[in-house]
């Protein structure tokens, strides 16, 4: 059977220009929490009429307001991303390609989850079939628990995807060898 991820909920953030270019991004919920009506508000009071072309001097001013002022540390994330899409869009350009582009492509590993070592492997089979070229868990089980989820998701994987595991400190030096 194929793997399913989970609904979640998104917000969008669209910022106009004068000019009629359209920046559009979405907005980080599980780090900054829902943009509210007065985070928007403070922002449209803080950029309106300003040149979206200046990125770097509106992302200086806002994050002023992060520590002096009035935010937490990234409220003004989304926007930053919206003006880059507006950046690109105006230079007919991605946004990569603005950046100073290095590559067409990059490996890149997928985070994994499940309830069961079989839902685990099931989700690690869905990120290869995906494109994934590695998966990593963040599974806190004991020692021999972990070794037989890891197997599970090797045999569901096969020998040429890379497997991580960030266990974030839970282990000695000896059972990290282990």
């Amino acid at each position: 059977g194929s793997f399913s991820p989970k609904p979640t909920t998104v917000q969008v953030m669209r910022v106009e220009t004068d000019e009629g270019i359209e920046g559009v991004c979405t907005v980080a919920q599980e780090t900054l929490g829902p943009l509210t009506e007065r985070t928007l508000e403070q922002l449209k009071l803080l950029v309106v009429g300003q040149n979206p072309l200046d990125r770097e001097r509106l992302y200086q001013k806002l994050h002023t307001g992060t520590r002096w002022i009035y935010q937490s540390p990234g409220w003004a994330g989304a926007f930053d991303n919206c003006l880059w899409d507006i950046a690109g869009k105006a230079a007919n350009m991605p946004v990569y390609a603005l950046l100073g582009r290095v590559r067409d492509s990059i490996p890149a590993y997928f985070n994994i989850r499940g309830e069961t070592k079989e839902e685990a492997a099931k989700h690690a089979r869905y990120a290869v079939s995906e494109g994934f070229v590695a998966v990593k868990d963040h599974f806190y089980h004991s020692i021999q628990e972990n070794i037989e989820w890891f197997e599970a998701i090797r045999d569901a994987v096969g020998r040429d995807i890379d497997i991580m595991h960030d266990a974030v400190a839970i282990y000695t030096f000896e059972e990290a060898i282990r």
